[in-house]
């Protein structure tokens, strides 16, 4: 849906992976660190692709956000001490 867009995949994929591993291992300050990382790595890789653009930075970053985000909280959720429905 977004391919004319072309966003920075390897960024959103390495941006996903390590918000997943930061809410799992770290700490909440550490998720919000690698958020915010990703929009320089998004802007750096998009400049370096031959098609980037803004609007595929943006992509990048909408993916990274929503659902990245969603998905550490849902991990640091679990984490809680009725995160597992007892």
């Amino acid at each position: 849906m977004t391919a004319r867009a072309h966003p920075a995949k390897l960024a959103g994929f390495v941006a996903l992976f390590a918000l997943l591993l930061a809410a799992r291992y770290g700490t909440r300050d550490q998720v919000l660190l690698i958020a915010v990382a990703a929009l320089p790595a998004a802007f750096l890789l998009t400049l370096l692709a031959p098609s980037g653009s803004l609007f595929g930075i943006a992509v990048t970053l909408l993916g990274v956000w929503w659902i990245g985000l969603a998905l550490a909280h849902a991990v640091m959720l679990r984490d809680l001490h009725h995160g597992e429905g007892c």
